[in-house]
């Protein structure tokens, strides 16, 4: 493990697949919060906070404060850290022209598959105000063939309007696009293994998803430690799908797998197409790039499959 995620605001917003809680407002017991910081230095542990709307009262800024942290935070929290991380979700776009331009700081969009028609014009409306969008589509697990190929076109779009900005100095970084560049191995969201969450009532789950999803289902506690049952399954050499993809930026979601097939070490094929869809975007925009003498020293393969399983009988 190298983190711990604090739900510290029981309606902090979702940061990544799982819907948004329809939870009050409440923040977690500020025993409970000490507590949590105490074991995540034991273990040498930075923490992410999930942060609502709620104002942190001075006791607790002064306990957070006494280890390395990142919030992850709703628009309305002051946006002052650089390296705190704000999530916004399209729906409440109306608010985006009242969000500050941070061009140092990080954004995870949120936007839901509905609205992937719209996902360039989307970018272009943040264009200035973050140095990196972090793109991820709700309601992934309902993606039609339709979907996937509107989110093809708009990735062919979104990789031109790129490839302009990518000319500049201050060019933003686009999840979806630029992230396969770079990756040489899996950079999976890797829940129960390089993080764990603690929730309010003082329990450890997967991730936030399963707190929110079913309260029973918590791996330990403060008291008794972690406790994960079959660990070894969320490990990549346990995935014996993913463990031969090279989608390397594919979040592998495993709340989504357990969901959709209920194993948390394999995606279901919406998963793995619209990561397949985004890789070859990647691909054809490091095309480009090689046409501009950027990154010649990067390749990534042409693939005849959009989900690795249409292929599972050709693997030795």
């Amino acid at each position: 493990m190298h983190y711990l995620i604090v739900i510290l605001d029981e309606s902090a917003n979702s940061f990544c697949y799982y819907p948004n809680p329809n939870r009050q407002q409440k923040l977690m017991d500020l025993d409970v919060l000490k507590k949590g910081i105490f074991f995540a230095q034991k273990e040498g542990w930075l923490i992410n906070f999930l942060i609502g709307k709620t104002t942190l009262p001075k006791e607790y800024k002064e306990a957070i404060d006494v280890i390395n942290h990142i919030m992850i935070t709703p628009p309305e929290y002051p946006q002052d850290a650089v390296e705190d991380v704000l999530v916004i979700d399209y729906d409440s776009r109306k608010t985006f022209e009242n969000i500050p331009d941070n061009p140092d700081k990080n954004v995870i969009l949120r936007i839901d598959k509905a609205d992937i028609q719209d996902l360039l014009q989307i970018v272009i409306s943040l264009q200035g105000k973050f140095k990196r969008i972090n793109i991820l589509i709700q309601n992934i697990n309902l993606m039609t063939d339709d979907d996937f190929e509107i989110y093809k076109s708009q990735l062919e779009l979104l990789s031109q309007w790129y490839l302009d900005q990518s000319k500049g100095s201050d060019a933003v970084e686009i999840s979806t696009l630029s992230d396969r560049l770079f990756l040489q191995n899996m950079n999976n969201c890797d829940a129960g293994v390089k993080h764990i969450t603690l929730a309010p009532n003082g329990k450890f789950y997967i991730c936030p998803a399963f707190y929110y999803e079913d309260e029973t289902n918590d791996c330990g506690d403060l008291q008794t430690d972690i406790n994960i049952k079959n660990r070894q399954l969320y490990r990549l050499n346990h995935a014996p799908i993913c463990r031969q993809c090279d989608a390397f930026h594919c979040k592998r979601c495993v709340w989504l797998n357990r969901k959709t097939t209920l194993e948390v070490n394999s995606p279901s094929h919406e998963q793995c197409v619209t990561a397949h869809l985004e890789r070859e975007a990647s691909r054809r925009f490091l095309n480009e790039l090689h046409t501009l003498n950027i990154y010649n020293n990067k390749k990534i393969e042409e693939l005849d499959y959009l989900d690795p399983f249409d292929i599972v009988n050709n693997w030795k």
